[in-house]
């Protein structure tokens, strides 16, 4: 028996499905870098963008 994640999915799911593809924007060049290390860190997201302004 699996236990159901937050979403309820199973960790046994979120191995199977790609990442989720993230666009971060933000003018502030610090903050950007910053979330862009942290959003990327984590599992199932996956950052394929960027932008500071727009």
């Amino acid at each position: 028996m699996t236990t159901a994640g937050a979403a309820g999915v199973s960790a046994a799911d979120d191995r199977s499905r790609p990442p989720l593809g993230v666009l971060l924007c933000d003018d502030n060049a610090l903050l950007l870098e910053a979330l862009t290390e942290v959003v990327g860190a984590q599992p199932g997201l996956e950052v394929v963008g960027t932008a500071r302004d727009g």
